[in-house]
């Protein structure tokens, strides 16, 4: 635990060599707007003058191109040398100057996260620096210039080697649980994914994901420094941070409109505000970097539209889990959880709650435990769909079943009303044979009938045919002559005569009254 400071004056008198100190109390700090003050500048009365004492934990500041300059005033009163601990990851510059003589001080290292870790006299993921030996009494004055782009944030500790690696060691463990619990969600929810195949999975990986390069980043362990592809190097990391940092918010976005399933019919102006936001995020802060403006001037924005998002994602989830919204319950704690641990953070840099190596990782607390919610109602959300496709199901086969038993009742009707068809189809057919026996027999008389008829104009045609005259006796008397008759039905009712008396020749042509057979009677 870090020693409470009750002492008001400037020098830090270091007596517990078990414990690590935390001296933002007991630091004087010195604002270099140029960047140009060198350490003789600074050693100077007219600039010693200038030096403020800070009144809080950990030194914070607002998003600056200045450079700091640390003035650290030291006795040692143990018998084990004592190392200062700069633990800061975002410190692009560090230079540390210790005392060569009463006058005079000496460039110890030029360090920093954007230079070697050659650089670093102990190869840590954070800053060490020697200063008090052990026994050494008097008291010496050792001076830090730090140079940051994002928001300020300087926690300094005084400790032993042995205290401040038993220090590293708990932050490691920390990091070590917080990452192994990220990769177990990574790839319990990957598997989900291969076997529901739901998108949302996708974007909560994502978010897993980058979440986790994310918070160590911010806790300490810059590993994302170590990944360097052509031009992509540590440095490209620090400058571009709001190129490739932002995206983390765009999965979380959609990962809440998804989860809670806004849409036009549900939460239509709440989704629209949340992708505005991640308009701004996502796209108008990484734009903003690839045209050249520096990080600087936009991380203080660009963290005030992350809060913003935080707070409607928050305000979102538990407006639906009071409505009811089953699904929004598990969520709406992830961000409960979340959120304190922010707050938890916020409360240690600014001196609220002590600073040790829990409150300070409290991130990592707040973003596992959101996760293990945020999995929870991936979970429940699991469990209310199959519920939902169960009623469904149980509702088809329901309606299967009244429709199957309505489909065998209209069936039954119509087999029904078959039979009396078919019946009375019979019925009709049997009439039809006996009125078409009826109609052969009297086809058969009228038949005999017909034939009878046929055969007397047949018989009554050759009647006729030998009283007509016949050609030859015509021609006799007019060679030039022909003689057209055809009758309509066999037998004529009209005929011709031809006689010769003498020398008188007698020709007629007779119509009589009718045709065909009625004719040839009259004939």
């Amino acid at each position: 635990m870090p020693t409470v400071l009750i002492a008001q004056d400037k020098t830090i008198k270091f007596e517990n060599s078990k414990e690590i100190m935390v001296i933002g109390e007991k630091i004087e700090f010195l604002e270099d707007k140029t960047g140009s003050l060198t350490i003789d500048s600074i050693i100077s009365d007219s600039y010693q003058q200038k030096f403020e004492l800070y009144n809080k934990k950990v030194f914070t500041y607002s998003p600056t191109r200045s450079a700091f300059w640390f003035k650290v005033t030291v006795k040692n009163l143990t018998n084990e040398d004592l190392w200062l601990e700069a633990g800061s990851t975002y410190a692009r510059y560090i230079d540390f100057f210790s005392p060569s003589d009463s006058s005079s001080y000496s460039l110890i290292t030029q360090t920093g996260t954007l230079r070697s870790k050659e650089s670093k006299l102990v190869d840590v993921n954070l800053f060490w620096f020697p200063i008090n030996t052990k026994n050494q009494n008097s008291q010496h004055t050792y001076y830090l210039r730090v140079e940051e782009a994002l928001t300020f944030e300087l926690p300094l500790q005084i400790g032993t080697l042995s205290t401040l690696y038993k220090n590293k060691t708990v932050n490691d463990f920390l990091t070590a649980g917080f990452l192994g619990i990220m990769i177990i969600m990574i790839l319990y929810n990957a598997f989900i994914y291969l076997s529901t195949k739901d998108i949302i999975y996708v974007y909560y990986i994502g978010y897993l994901l980058l979440m986790s390069i994310s918070m160590t980043y911010a806790n300490g362990y810059p590993f994302i420094q170590e990944v360097e592809l052509g031009f992509i190097d540590k440095k490209w990391w620090n400058d571009y941070f709001l190129l490739w940092h932002p995206f983390v918010y765009l999965f979380i976005g959609v990962f809440c409109i998804r989860y809670l399933n806004l849409s036009d019919s549900k939460g239509k102006i709440i989704r629209w505000v949340i992708i505005g936001e991640l308009i701004i995020i996502s796209g108008v802060f990484p734009l903003l970097t690839l045209m050249g403006v520096e990080l600087v001037d936009t991380v203080t924005p660009f963290q005030g539209s992350i809060m913003l998002l935080y707070v409607t994602c928050l305000t979102t989830a538990y407006y639906y889990a009071f409505k009811g919204d089953k699904q929004a319950r598990f969520y709406a704690l992830g961000w409960t959880f979340m959120i304190t641990g922010v707050f938890i953070f916020f409360f240690v840099l600014y001196g609220i709650v002590p600073f040790n190596p829990y409150t300070r990782n409290a991130l990592y607390f707040g973003v596992a435990l959101e996760v293990w919610m945020f999995s929870l109602a991936l979970g429940d959300r699991m469990n209310i769909i199959r519920k939902e496709k169960e009623f469904i199901q149980a509702a088809l086969l329901k309606a299967s079943e009244e429709h199957r038993e309505f489909v065998e009742t209209q069936n039954k009707r119509l087999e029904e009303k078959v039979n009396e068809r078919t019946e009375e189809l019979n019925v009709v057919n049997e009439e039809l044979s006996v009125n078409l026996e009826r109609l052969h027999e009297q086809n058969l008389v009228i038949e005999k009938k017909n034939q009878d008829i046929v055969s007397s104009i047949t018989y009554a045609k050759q009647i006729q045919g030998a009283i007509l005259p016949s050609l030859e006796e015509i021609k006799e008397s007019l060679s030039q002559s022909m003689v057209f008759f055809k009758p309509k039905d066999v037998v004529s009712g009209d005929f011709y005569f031809h006689s010769k008396k003498e020398n008188n020749i007698f020709i007629a042509s007779v119509d009589c009254t009718g045709h065909g057979v009625p004719g040839a009677f009259m004939s």
